[in-house]
């Protein structure tokens, strides 16, 4: 049928309009309505919070009491207020790949970049800090006491701290050792070497056989 209502279980309130195109629910402590697959919306009164989609995934909205959050194709446009227990509303905005700004209770918690000229992230990327200056001239990503500094990325770069040390000038050589949890190498190596060492071993797997 294009409409139907009626009271379901629990006492809430349903209609549907134009089959399972829009829908409508509600009790006495929320209420929920549908556009199917355009518009999504619930509301609830006693845990004080509200939900809203547009074409999800490309648009959300969501809220908590004094907390929100909205963002845009996922993580392109990320707007978030989030109220500490103290009472401090922090703040995060993100324009994804271009501009990042947290403004946190804990001044060392903030940080401000914009992409690819300056700036200084906090927990972000599977890091604890990138500091940058006009990407890819300088980069430098700190994970605990680990620093990776980078010097036109990715090709020059050397590691530091946390019991590691080594260097990179990719893709001719680099190391990397870490006590003797790590240990990793890399060197290029030109075709007409590889080949004469793989003619070198063929040889002397031929003599073998042959003295056999």
């Amino acid at each position: 049928p294009l409409l139907n209502t009626g009271r379901g279980s629990k006492g809430v309130w349903e209609v549907n309009a134009l089959g399972p195109f829009i829908t409508s629910r509600r009790s006495e402590t929320w209420k929920e309505f549908a556009f199917h697959p355009f518009f999504y919306s619930i509301k609830d009164i006693e845990k004080d919070s509200s939900e809203i989609d547009i074409l999800y995934p490309i648009a959300t909205y969501d809220r908590v009491g004094d907390n929100w959050r909205f963002q845009f194709l996922v993580y392109l446009l990320y707007l978030e207020s989030e109220k500490t227990k103290s009472g401090f509303s922090e703040t995060e905005f993100n324009l994804f790949p271009f501009i990042f700004w947290k403004r946190a209770e804990h001044k060392d918690d903030s940080h401000f970049a914009i992409f690819p000229f300056f700036g200084r992230l906090k927990n972000k990327f599977y890091r604890d800090e990138v500091n940058f200056v006009f990407f890819p001239f300088f980069v430098q990503t700190r994970d605990g006491s680990e620093i990776n500094q980078s010097f036109l990325w990715p090709f020059f770069g050397y590691y530091k701290g946390g019991g590691q040390k080594g260097f990179r000038f990719w893709p001719v050589f680099g190391y990397r050792k870490k006590d003797e949890s790590l240990d990793e190498k890399f060197a290029l190596r030109s075709e007409e070497h590889t080949s004469e060492l793989q003619s070198h071993v063929r040889i002397s797997y031929a003599v073998f056989c042959l003295k056999k």
